[in-house]
């Protein structure tokens, strides 16, 4: 049985900029104010001053020059945004290593998730307040595709970067119309966005919370079994799965 599990795309980042009250400072000091992609630039760059990423990943240098050498080979066509520890792990043979990789993995992945869980409480909460007669999704149900062995299609896109996506799903609905899709988000994806999209698609609240469509994060079925194709369909039948759109 599947373990159903609440994350998000591996590697998303918050980052919270400080208001500058521009009146409380000195004009000689200031002389423009630069644009919102400058101060970005300047709010990331020093950001990686005070913390480098390697060691953000609780990574070692040596590590990190490893990651951007395998970024650079063919990692960077099967898997272009994995994070830097997935990519490590899965790119070396030395099993100490390996292991190191997996539990730092499950360190950030643990912390990210209890703070994402902590924030959905507070959404759930403040949505309801804000529009009590409004339905919306059970995002409990996102990465809840049943244990069922068969009838069932697993839908694999990119919320970025795949204009395809949208229009063979389309297809897909209508060339299964009695088929249940459990659609699986591949790269960064958040709960807000998998919402977005799945109101841009017209997946119905009922459609998802009765299971007809569920929404979930890809946790590395589609680097097994697609073998780069995206979007990329299958039917599956005891963990067996057939591809739909060779």
């Amino acid at each position: 049985m599947r373990k159903t599990l609440f994350v998000s795309v591996m590697g998303m980042y918050v980052l919270f900029a400080h208001a500058i009250d521009v009146n409380a400072v000195n004009a000689t000091q200031v002389k423009t104010i630069a644009t919102a992609s400058a101060q970005s630039t300047f709010q990331k760059t020093m950001m990686n001053e005070s913390q480098p990423a390697y060691s953000q990943w609780g990574l070692s240098q040596e590590d990190w020059a490893e990651f951007q050498k395998i970024t650079q080979d063919v990692r960077q066509y099967w898997s272009p945004n994995l994070d830097p520890l997935t990519t490590l792990g899965v790119s070396t043979d030395d099993p100490v290593k390996r292991m190191k990789y997996a539990r730092l993995l499950a360190k950030k992945e643990h912390d990210r998730v209890e703070r994402e869980l902590a924030f959905q409480r507070a959404y759930d909460k403040a949505f309801k307040e804000l529009y009590p007669r409004e339905p919306m999704f059970d995002m409990s149900k996102i990465n809840s595709a049943p244990d069922e062995p068969v009838g069932r299609i697993h839908y694999f896109v990119r919320l970025t970067n795949c204009p395809s996506c949208s229009e063979n799903f389309k297809r897909l609905q209508k060339a299964y119309p009695n088929s249940p899709i459990d659609i699986y988000f591949v790269g960064k994806a958040t709960n807000e966005s998998i919402r977005a999209w799945a109101k841009a698609e017209n997946i119905s609240v009922a459609e998802v919370n009765s299971g007809a469509i569920t929404l979930n994060y890809d946790k590395g079925a589609w680097f097994t079994h697609a073998k780069g194709r995206m979007p990329a369909a299958f039917s599956v039948s005891h963990n067996n799965y057939l591809p739909l759109n060779d």
